[in-house]
């Protein structure tokens, strides 16, 4: 544990950004990632009583911190200290500095969007043309949750190296694709045959096929759906882990960006509710019974 998720997890009762600042401006790095602790694989996190509901007895929650970057645990400290409809705002600011940090790191170190769509059209105009010299039309059944399809064999090998490697290695017509849903395998397998992924489908299930396609070596899909992917609120946290699990800097920076931006546009609310309720203190209301000849 780095001392930067150090003053990550102890936030939640000093309530203060003054050490986070303090660490940030000293040069600690945002994007490293958190070892296990030597005698403990979680975190114990006390959910708090809110104010004016005493009765409710405190609870406990454990939270992973291992292979986690300081802007990740924030996430799942804030979502871990949800209770009975409460949201614990007070954890915004934190996101928001963790976040526009991690965002100039990663600026700063090149992390860039690029479009891959040349590199895809190479890649399956290379592979067909393989089917069309060789004549080579054998198929393999691809296995994946129990269900099976056909595909043809030269595609799937030309695709990537660890699936190349795992066709050579048996003497069978079959693929099998672990730990991965029957729809992913389809929709990663239909990206060699076609280089593209409907929008609908990256949109509901993007990141699952984001690591099926690292954990097989599908590199120019994986960089399809870095591109393709929009962080959101509901996904914030599944999309992080994955990016720090698949190495990807660019969705890191993505998520980050979309953190930053919710952020400031909560504080901007706030801004503008205060500055709503403050005007009723000069006679706001009053004119609502106002006559329309009135004057000041």
């Amino acid at each position: 544990m780095t001392a930067l998720h150090l003053a990550v997890y102890k936030y939640e009762t000093r309530r203060k950004l003054d050490v986070l600042e303090l660490l940030l401006k000293s040069g600690a790095n945002v994007c490293l990632k958190a070892a296990t602790p030597p005698q403990a694989n979680k975190l114990s996190i006390v959910r708090h009583e809110v104010k004016g509901m005493s009765d409710v007895p405190l609870e406990t929650k454990k939270i992973s911190l291992d292979q986690k970057t300081s802007l990740l645990l924030a996430l799942e400290m804030k979502s871990a200290l949800y209770l009975r409809g409460w949201e614990y705002r007070h954890w915004d600011p934190v996101l928001k500095l963790l976040a526009n940090a991690t965002s100039k790191l990663l600026l700063e170190k090149g992390v860039h969007e690029r479009s891959p769509l040349h590199d895809i059209a190479v890649f399956i105009n290379h592979g067909w043309n393989d089917v069309f010299e060789s004549g080579n039309h054998s198929l393999v059944e691809v296995h994946a949750e129990g269900k099976d399809f056909s595909a043809l064999r030269i595609l799937l090998r030309d695709a990537s190296k660890k699936i190349k490697l795992n066709l050579d290695s048996t003497h069978m017509n079959k693929l099998e694709l672990k730990d991965i849903s029957f729809t992913v395998a389809k929709a990663m397998v239909k990206f060699i045959y076609t280089g593209s992924v409907d929008q609908e489908f990256m949109d509901h299930r993007g990141i699952d096929l984001f690591q099926a396609a690292h954990k097989y070596g599908v590199e120019l899909l994986k960089t399809l759906c870095e591109v393709q992917i929009i962080p959101t609120q509901d996904n914030w946290i599944k999309l992080l882990t994955a990016a720090n699990d698949c190495e990807s800097d660019l969705l890191t920076l993505k998520c980050a960006r979309s953190i930053e931006d919710v952020m400031l546009k909560r504080e901007e609310n706030i801004y503008i509710s205060r500055s709503s309720f403050a005007d009723t203190r000069f006679g706001g209301p009053n004119q609502l019974f106002q006559g329309p000849d009135h004057v000041n």
